[in-house]
């Protein structure tokens, strides 16, 4: 039969068991590590301390996002040599900064009227398509 004591040696030791038989031969006596400290101490959830994910853009599945779009903007009537820029900004807003700052700059650039409704629609989809929470 086992008892559980506290070790009160010293502060850091935690609960062990003892024998019936012979009280002062400890087992599974433990001292405590940090490992045991995380695992053992009371959970504290601090909001502020935790990071926040973010809709951010799948960077593994980068390739096939720049595809689409391209795909995408090669159905429009704009140049090429203004695509490439825009795509560029898209790319590093979308996988650095988060989707949602992706999405409000491709809706400024539907207000300057370099993109029409339905390839801002298009774009809006896929950056949904190939999110992640990071």
């Amino acid at each position: 039969m086992f008892f559980f004591f506290f070790c009160k040696l010293q502060k850091n030791w935690i609960l062990t068991n003892f024998d019936n038989k012979n009280l002062l031969n400890p087992i599974g006596a433990k001292k405590m590590t940090r490992r045991n400290q995380k695992r053992f101490s009371p959970r504290s959830h601090n909001n502020n301390n935790e990071k926040q994910l973010v809709k951010m853009l799948d960077i593994k599945r980068l390739t096939h996002f720049r595809y689409d779009v391209k795909k995408i903007l090669n159905s429009t009537e704009v140049d090429q040599k203004i695509w490439d820029p825009i795509l560029a900004s898209i790319v590093t807003k979308a996988s650095r900064l988060s989707i949602k700052k992706a999405n409000e700059y491709i809706k400024e650039l539907e207000k300057e009227e370099l993109l029409d409704k339905e390839t801002t629609k298009a774009l809006l989809w896929l950056l949904d398509k190939y999110k992640r929470w990071r």
